[in-house]
């Protein structure tokens, strides 16, 4: 008996590991950060590991309406941590809730910023436009916009990730790049 309450009461923290220990569903101390052999109480406490690593995350591609109705095909990738256990812990329990929630966050904030802008500013990051030939110059100018733009494509990325990683801050998650 004694060998077997040792043996539930010791556990190992892996190094890409963090871990919350909770007592009846609640957490009971600050998060395990550091790797090695931990204690717990048995049959009383539990622990939850999240990874410590950068997670992927691939969004659901979608139809998105720039702000002249044009709509793109808009297909977002991310990485991202549990930069706070603890909070990520109480706010999203595991990592498949997280995915889930990033789903919803990242398709919102995306489309948020894709319908404020017209499709050239979404679509070129500079007003560098290629030199054609003279014979296509004129096919291809009536059917393309050539008209400058204040903000690109780079621009709206980055406003999407500052705006992004506000709200998944509150979530105990650091958004790295999208």
């Amino acid at each position: 008996i004694i060998v077997m309450l040792i043996m539930s009461s010791a556990f190992i923290i892996d190094e890409t590991e963090q871990a919350v220990i909770t007592r009846f569903g609640e957490p009971v101390r600050k998060p395990i950060l550091t790797p090695g052999l931990k204690w717990k109480i048995p049959l009383v406490e539990m622990v939850h590991k999240f990874d410590k690593r950068i997670l992927d995350w691939d969004g659901e591609p979608s139809q998105v309406p720039t702000r002249d109705k044009k709509f793109i095909w808009v297909d977002l990738t991310g990485r991202w941590r549990i930069a706070d256990p603890l909070m990520f812990f109480k706010a999203m329990h595991n990592e498949q809730t997280a995915q889930t929630r990033l789903d919803d966050i990242m398709d919102g904030i995306t489309r948020n910023y894709i319908t404020r802008h017209n499709l050239v500013a979404v679509v070129r990051s500079t007003n560098n436009i290629l030199k054609v030939k003279e014979d296509i110059e004129d096919a291809i100018a009536a059917d393309s916009d050539f008209s400058e733009i204040d903000i690109g494509r780079d621009a709206i990325t980055r406003q999407i990730l500052e705006s992004a990683q506000e709200v998944l801050a509150e979530y105990g998650v650091e958004l790295i790049d999208i």
